[in-house]
């Protein structure tokens, strides 16, 4: 048999088919790395609990919206669900989240996007109105110094 232990995997399409069944595969033969794309929700779901039977400890599904879908998804697969927030839809909380039974957020991009957000309203400002009234909200030179030596210090 083959060690796909230390493989990383993104497998498009991995929903259903010959996708779904290079993810059972993978996960067989060790791989602990693996992301399946799909645009149906429903499969994804039984797609979800599908590769849980198969081996998979955690189920990282992005794109849900709503609570009751969480919770619901949460309660059907015999493991860890991993809840990707912050792309878009209405704001959950991580209380929310706890309460539905997600043990695992991630933030994935948004909080770069966010940031890339900043920049172009800052920009708009400048280039609409001749301002620099954002410069109010920027952190202090001092404060970032003092995040920055923190991290190194920790590394």
């Amino acid at each position: 048999m083959v060690d796909n232990s230390s493989t990383s995997a993104l497998i498009s399409g991995g929903t259903q088919g010959l996708g779904m069944a290079v993810a059972e595969c993978l996960i067989k033969q060790g791989c602990t790395k693996l992301t399946i794309t799909g645009r149906n929700a429903d499969r994804g779901e039984g797609a979800a609990a599908q590769l849980r039977e198969a081996g998979a400890d955690c189920l990282f599904v992005p794109g849900l919206r709503d609570i009751a879908t969480v919770g619901a998804l949460v309660r059907e697969v015999d493991g860890p669900v991993s809840v990707v927030m912050g792309l878009s839809g209405p704001p959950l909380s991580v209380a929310e989240l706890g309460d539905a039974g997600v043990r695992r957020v991630s933030i994935g991009g948004s909080l770069a996007r966010a940031t890339f957000g900043l920049v172009r309203q800052a920009a708009r400002e400048i280039l609409d109105h001749g301002t620099f009234g954002y410069a109010a909200e920027q952190i202090p030179d001092a404060e970032l110094c003092r995040l920055f030596s923190r991290a190194s210090e920790s590394t």
